[in-house]
């Protein structure tokens, strides 16, 4: 695996920050299950499950952090279970597991993070990049419309309950 030196604000986690970094993303699913408690259920993943996904990924691909004054503010990591798997066309790309940013540093945190994802998948060999969007986070819609990201299919559900 090749480490590109990221940016200013981007740094590849170190292993003793991951405590930290469960932390943000225990913070930011509390929030989200306040915008929907149906689809973030605060019980499906709990902190020391995550913490053990987080490890893994560790172990194996860079988990990127967005640090301002010191403090981590945003992660994002890569897919283990889809890595390096090409599409119907042959294409290679990987897909983002977690994209999370403090909701005070959001959109140009995100920003940042894609841009060296971008950066580091190039330098890998991918030529996309796949993840998700939660459909009833309006600013992050909002956000996606307003940088070179194009949506490629829309994910629907249906409940059998």
């Amino acid at each position: 695996m090749v480490k590109i030196r990221p940016s200013r604000f981007i740094e590849f986690a170190q292993k003793e920050e991951i405590g930290e970094i469960v932390e943000l993303w225990k913070k930011e699913m509390d929030f989200f299950h306040g915008l929907d408690g149906q689809y973030f259920n605060p019980t499906a993943l709990d902190k020391e499950e995550f913490a053990e996904r987080l490890e893994i990924t560790y172990n194996m691909f860079p988990i990127f952090i967005l640090r301002i004054s010191g403090k981590i503010k945003g992660f994002i990591t890569i897919n283990l279970a889809d890595m390096g798997i090409t599409d119907l066309n042959r294409i290679p790309y990987c897909e983002i597991e977690y994209l999370i940013v403090s909701r005070n540093a959001a959109m140009s945190g995100k920003e940042m993070l894609l841009k060296e994802v971008s950066n580091w998948a190039r330098q890998q060999g991918y030529q996309r990049i796949d993840f998700k969007v939660y459909s009833k986070d309006k600013k992050s819609l909002e956000y996606i419309n307003t940088i070179n990201i194009e949506p490629s299919y829309h994910m629907m559900s249906v409940n059998v309950i």
